[in-house]
């Protein structure tokens, strides 16, 4: 309700932030591009604020690429929002979740890969163990916005949670980013009732599973960042045991691991940088015209898995989202970002001159 017709302040650089740190899969297939890409890419998208628009030159593009565009930040913004709503730990893709904990109590009814009968993008975990179950949607038209939000309750219902897991919210939330000169943008959630069975709701301790299921998955898309997809796949699949381990696979990676910090944690991380063709300002008149983005993951967590211990690993995961929870910094050429799972980003502003 607080954010009920409010102007909300986003930092979009979190919003990207955020898009790298969703999209990066628990489990690696071969087929993935580079994950940070989205973040370099829609950057130099933005036009100057105060309200969220896109550039006069993104209206140039094809078609396909602004609904890749639509779609990320229809996930970016929306988790961002909710968060501090609804107290989360993390978000985790729904898929995952449910083959892990593999129970009737928390699945799906038959479903698709897309339409109204596929399954919800997202499960968040707050900090008392509660599922809440989030799709998100995103536009750059208007009037599509309420047919997207109208799917999405179908998805939604597709998902079942029972004893002893407990439901918390289930929404549906939207936004429309305009292009340039077509008005202001708009988040909507909707809060639709589910169709439970008798008992479902509100019961169950399941959290703790439901946890360690969460921060498995956020271990294993963080070893994905940093190029480890063969350790983040051992991570996703409880393997016992990673042929090779990190610590002599360093070597093979396209570049060297780094380390990073964050409120005096230290971080593993892998960077990348881009140079824009054109020069580029912040809302505040900054000129740049690069960007450095920085992946990785809690050095505590990292060391389990380059020892071995990979149960050991997502355990430190766990303990790290109920002691330490989730942190932020941010300048005005820089922002950093920690989950409470120990997932690392970073944004940072460059200019050559």
């Amino acid at each position: 309700m607080a954010l009920h017709n409010q102007v909300v302040p986003v930092d979009m650089r979190e919003v990207l932030v955020l898009v790298t740190l969703l999209t990066a899969p628990p489990v690696a297939l071969g087929f993935e591009l580079d994950n940070s890409w989205a973040c370099a890419r829609y950057l130099p998208a933005l036009d100057k604020g105060p309200f969220l628009r896109l550039r006069p030159e993104w209206t140039e593009l094809d078609p396909h690429q602004k609904t890749v565009l639509s779609d990320d930040f229809g996930m970016g913004l929306t988790t961002l929002l909710l968060f501090e709503a609804l107290d989360t730990i993390y978000f985790a893709p729904t898929q995952y979740l449910v083959k892990t904990l593999n129970t009737p109590a928390f699945s799906l009814r038959p479903s698709q890969k897309s339409g109204q009968r596929k399954s919800p993008d997202f499960v968040a975990v707050d900090t008392t163990g509660r599922a809440h179950i989030i799709e998100c949607k995103g536009t750059q038209t208007p009037s599509t916005l309420y047919k997207l939000l109208n799917n999405g309750i179908r998805q939604k219902q597709n998902m079942r949670i029972g004893p002893p897991y407990t439901l918390g919210q289930s929404l549906v939330a939207g936004v429309y980013i305009p292009q340039h000169g077509r008005g202001k943008p708009l988040c909507r959630i909707i809060d639709p009732e589910v169709q439970m069975a008798e008992g479902e709701r509100n019961q169950g301790n399941g959290g703790n599973d439901l946890a360690v299921a969460v921060a498995r998955a956020n271990v294993a898309s963080a070893l994905h960042l940093l190029g480890l997809r063969r350790e983040g796949n051992a991570v996703a699949l409880k393997e016992l045991e990673v042929e090779g381990p990190p610590a002599q696979r360093v070597r093979e990676l396209p570049a060297v691991l780094g380390l990073g910090e964050l409120q005096g944690e230290p971080f593993v991380v892998q960077s990348r940088t881009v140079f824009y063709p054109h020069e580029l300002h912040t809302d505040d008149g900054m000129a740049f015209d690069g960007l450095r983005i920085r992946t990785g993951l809690s050095r505590n967590i990292f060391d389990a898995v380059v020892a071995g211990d990979l149960d050991g690993a997502v355990r430190q995961s766990v303990v790290r989202a109920r002691r330490v929870g989730r942190r932020r910094a941010a300048t005005e050429m820089r922002l950093q970002l920690a989950t409470a799972t120990g997932m690392f980003a970073e944004i940072e502003l460059l200019t050559r001159g």
